[in-house]
């Protein structure tokens, strides 16, 4: 039974004691905060909740895999890591006025004696609470904060299913918040992620005339060839549309992995199909209702095609 599906019922009762009182403290934003002075959705509180729930569960993890001595491939860093992340998203979604400023929540206290859903329920969870909610936001600060959400739950998705595997390295904390800033237009937003389609049909392309005839690989370098371009002309439209000139392609792009044998091609092709993610995520935020829910999904998808993929508390928010 992988680690990340226990409940915290029976065994949790044996090691909160020992372990969290030796882990930092918890946030829990709920304790003696005021009333809120901006209104939002009761999804923000239900995702909040969700959010608190995954903070707690991560600690616990760390707390297991500390007791059972594996200490190995960075499990306990990452879930250290998630479960601060976490609860800075819980702090944020039920500040009294998010958008003006963060406030830093008290300290939590953990009943063990309560069941909790499994780790891996509570990403689906989130995953959901993340997706309804942007589906209802106005494009903007709103959109990516929901996206970028959306993004934390699929790194960490990912890897709780598939704990055969190292975890990605921890989430890293910034001092960047979600506020009430001015994102970019859904088409000036998309010139990022064409020009990382630009550098996948490069790569593409090159590899092509590396492969021979009778290579297994060429047949479905060739079909997502055809769906890159078709991409990259939807994404130009979109530009088009929005009055933006989109920019042209370079040259050649550097390809960290080479393209010197079918391995090489397989690595940088994944990269570079990894890479559209995080522009992705964005694209999303500067989006609305299904089309920003499509985009995010679709990069989530991308975004864990690498799975040393590192993230920050709240990705792609600009500085």
């Amino acid at each position: 039974m992988l680690i990340m599906d226990l409940t915290r019922r029976g065994f949790l009762g044996a090691v909160v004691a020992i372990g969290l009182a030796g882990c930092a403290p918890m946030p829990d934003p709920r304790i003696n905060a005021p009333e809120p002075t901006w209104s939002r959705p009761p999804i923000w509180y239900q995702a909040a909740e969700t959010e608190l729930a995954l903070a707690t569960a991560y600690a616990t993890a760390a707390v297991l895999f500390s007791l059972m001595g594996m200490h190995v491939e960075g499990r306990i860093e990452w879930c250290e890591a998630a479960s601060k992340m976490h609860a800075d998203h819980a702090a944020f979604l039920t500040t009294p006025d998010p958008w003006r400023g963060y406030r830093p929540p008290p300290e939590i206290t953990t009943d063990a004696n309560l069941e909790e859903p499994s780790l891996t329920e509570l990403i689906a969870a989130a995953t959901e609470n993340a997706t309804t909610a942007l589906a209802q936001a106005p494009a903007g600060p709103e959109a990516l904060l929901w996206a970028s959400l959306m993004a934390c739950c699929a790194v960490g998705a990912a890897w709780s299913t598939n704990q055969v595997a190292a975890p990605p390295p921890p989430p890293v904390y910034n001092t960047v918040r979600p506020s009430k800033i001015v994102l970019d237009s859904a088409a000036t937003a998309a010139g990022p992620v064409l020009d990382r389609y630009y550098a996948l049909d490069y790569a593409l392309t090159t590899a092509l005339g590396r492969l021979g005839g009778g290579n297994s690989l060429r047949a479905a370098v060739e079909s997502r060839l055809v769906e890159v371009k078709a991409q990259q002309r939807s994404l130009q439209e979109m530009m088009h549309a929005g009055g933006v000139t989109p920019p042209a392609p370079a040259l050649s792009y550097e390809l960290s992995d080479g393209l010197s044998g079918e391995r090489a091609i397989r690595a940088s092709w994944n990269t570079l199909e990894a890479s559209l993610g995080l522009p992705g995520i964005y694209l999303a935020g500067c989006q609305s209702g299904d089309e920003a829910v499509e985009t995010a999904k679709w990069a989530c998808e991308k975004l864990v095609r690498n799975p040393r993929q590192q993230i920050t508390w709240w990705p792609t928010w600009p500085a």
